[in-house]
């Protein structure tokens, strides 16, 4: 796999919403600070210009390719560590939403100072102490200015952001003024709302937060899954229903910017779908009671019996391998091909069920 700023501007795309939700019952924190009722225009608003910008990314990577570390895929991919101007982009955009005022009937936005949004941010909306570097400045005010986002303050000249002042900085975006409110919205939600297993709200867009009651897991599920072939959402949703009917829990986890559905049986993970940067979409599962039924799978097909035989763990420890996230259980790749496997799957994690010393709760599930 080749990492680029293709490669990552793709991904970025890929975890924005694809449709935006009729939203009620929003927190009053968020409907008091934007006096607006038409959420949905602004989310969609800041999800199309997201991909406008990532867009621009991708036409400019060969620019942007140069910033990349050389031993990029020895190491876990981050904004930070491995992509610096797409962090420095989301953090700038980022700052502008939460330190900036809307202003001009909110057709514009102010920020004190332009130091003011130089800080890099992590994926909970926390400030670290570093800044960015002018270069990068510029990058990303370069990248925003041919996006159309713009500022009477700001002139560039070989490189280099000259200032007109230093204070009272003020940024439009005449293609579509909701987006400032967008900024504002999401950076506010980041700030607000994350928590363990609930990383990157900006990044990816994740407006559900500002609900005052959470979705249902199957909202979550039908997002997760909607871009994958029709063969592998069916084989998916089938799998999903089928465990939550025998009273398996289900919820979401978002660390960073992978996303994953872990199902437990009590307090115990006990296979999750996942979608990584790295690894793509997944299944992980974490057996425990296999030596319990063995003689109950013994017509699994041949290699899908070894791989279980084999156990899971570190790659590194157990067989002499390169680490390939053993620790994260039993790992199927998501394709066309895992239809053939699925029921025994499911027949695995049913007996996994069982043997965990569960009753199975019957429930009338959805269907795709």
């Amino acid at each position: 796999m080749e990492y680029n700023y293709i490669y990552m501007s793709n991904y970025l795309k890929s975890i924005l919403p694809k449709k935006i939700d009729k939203m009620d019952d929003i927190k009053s924190t968020y409907t008091l600070l934007l006096n607006d009722g038409d959420f949905p225009d602004i989310v969609s608003s800041f999800v199309k210009t997201m991909h406008n910008i990532y867009d621009y990314i991708i036409e400019n990577s060969s620019v942007y390719d140069a910033t990349l570390r050389s031993n990029i895929a020895d190491t876990h991919l981050s904004l930070a560590k491995s992509f610096p101007v797409l962090h420095c982009l989301k953090s700038f955009l980022f700052n502008i939403g939460y330190f900036g005022e809307l202003i001009e009937d909110d057709l514009k936005i102010k920020v004190e100072s332009l130091g003011q949004v130089m800080y890099l941010v992590n994926g909970q909306g926390v400030h670290m102490r570093a800044k960015m570097s002018e270069s990068r400045l510029y990058s990303v005010l370069y990248a925003l200015k041919m996006c159309g986002f713009s500022s009477d303050s700001i002139h560039f000249d070989k490189g280099k952001v000259n200032m007109q002042t230093q204070n009272d900085v003020v940024f439009s975006f005449c293609d579509n003024p909701l987006f400032l409110k967008g900024l504002k919205l999401l950076a506010l939600a980041e700030k607000n709302e994350s928590r363990k297993g609930r990383h990157n709200i900006f990044l990816r867009c994740d407006y559900d937060v500002i609900l005052k009651d959470d979705k249902e897991v199957d909202y979550y599920f039908f997002n997760m899954i909607d871009p994958l072939s029709q063969t592998q959402q069916s084989y998916l949703l089938k799998l999903h229903n089928a465990m939550l009917s025998l009273g398996m829990k289900c919820r979401l986890d978002v660390f960073y910017m992978n996303v994953r559905l872990i199902y437990s049986i009590g307090s115990r993970e006990v296979w999750t779908l996942s979608k990584s940067i790295e690894s793509g979409y997944r299944l992980l599962i974490k057996s425990k009671k296999n030596d319990a039924y063995t003689s109950k799978i013994n017509h699994f097909p041949k290699p899908l019996l070894e791989k279980i035989q084999k156990g899971y763990g570190c790659n590194k420890k157990f067989f002499g391998e390169n680490c390939q996230m053993g620790c994260h259980g039993y790992s199927f790749e998501i394709n066309d091909d895992l239809e053939t496997e699925i029921m025994f799957i499911e027949e695995w994690l049913s007996l996994e069920y069982e043997y965990s010393g569960r009753k199975s709760k019957k429930q009338t599930r959805l269907k795709l």
